[in-house]
């Protein structure tokens, strides 16, 4: 985001009295942007007051007023980072989800499926802890939540579906040699 700071006060200070700034002139819609010093509150302000006075005529016209957040925040991530991250990441789990279901149904490529079955565990394992963390940190529920449940999911999904898919290869590779034995007698 873009921040327009109002041109210099009167006086060579862009700034008059620490919070107030002198606006002079006609503009189109503008973006301002004030700052909100944390540091002078016990807990974060619950009511913003905007006063404009003027000292000759002239007219205000104010758009809804948004509240935007902190630039100093401490927070991982934004809600919409987390979005983004949860969709593209979520895809490309899923892509590799089904892709291993349908290699180990045929039989193939069991080294790559078992290797990436045991990466997911791992990964799964890693957002886990990585998500408690987030939530002994005090983390909103946007960067926690978006750590726990695909910790969660891939933990579980991937490490109760490996010993079945696991016992897959090991019967096809039986019934192969089983094959190739029979053929050579």
């Amino acid at each position: 985001m873009l921040a327009y700071f109002p041109p210099s006060a009167s006086g060579g200070d862009e700034r008059v009295h620490e919070n107030d700034f002198d606006l002079r002139g006609t503009s189109n819609w503008q973006l301002y942007k004030f700052a909100v010093d944390r540091t002078k509150f016990e807990s974060l302000p619950t009511k913003l007051e905007l006063k404009i006075s003027f000292a000759g005529h002239g007219t205000v016209y104010l758009r809804p007023i948004k509240l935007l957040g902190n630039a100093s925040s401490s927070n991982w991530w934004s809600p919409q980072q987390i979005g983004l991250i949860g969709g593209i990441g979520g895809s490309v789990i899923g892509f590799f989800g089904g892709l291993l279901g349908l290699l180990a149904s045929i039989g193939k490529a069991r080294t790559f499926v078992l290797a990436t079955m045991k990466i997911f565990i791992a990964l799964g394992i890693l957002l886990t802890i990585a998500g408690f963390v987030a939530v002994v940190s005090s983390q909103p529920y946007a960067v926690w939540y978006a750590l726990l449940l695909p910790g969660v999911i891939l933990t579980l999904v991937f490490s109760l579906t490996l010993p079945s898919i696991q016992r897959r290869y090991d019967e096809l590779e039986i019934r192969r040699m089983t094959s190739v034995d029979a053929m050579g007698s």
